[in-house]
């Protein structure tokens, strides 16, 4: 925090392992064949890994795609829900300032539609 101020953003991402129709070929296709993610937890934590990396390669580090500017700096930290499932928080230190970024409504206080 001395270093680079406070951050930018900070981003909660949880696993939805429920809802990804690619988790559950993959988990009907491997191993014991069970597609319960809860009962699967390296399978559903690579897919969780695997996604995220996606995001940060694809949009996070694109300038072009985050609408944030270059990134500076991060810090993450992961953990694990009480059903096993994988979550992140993630605290960014971007280009553009915190006004910028409120003014152009990309931080909002509501739900968007």
């Amino acid at each position: 925090m001395r270093e680079y101020n406070l951050p930018s953003l900070f981003i909660t991402l949880t696993a939805a392992e429920t809802k990804w129709t690619y988790l559950k070929d993959i988990l009907k296709s491997t191993d014991n064949k069970d597609t319960n993610p809860t009962n699967r937890p390296l399978h559903t934590t690579h897919h969780f890994t695997h996604r995220k990396k996606e995001l940060w390669n694809h949009v996070w580090k694109k300038p072009e795609n985050s609408n944030w500017g270059h990134l500076n700096h991060f810090f993450e930290h992961v953990e694990f829900q009480n059903r096993g499932a994988s979550h992140t928080h993630t605290i960014l230190w971007v280009e553009k300032s915190i006004v910028e970024m409120i003014e152009e409504n990309f931080i909002r206080s509501d739900l968007p539609d």
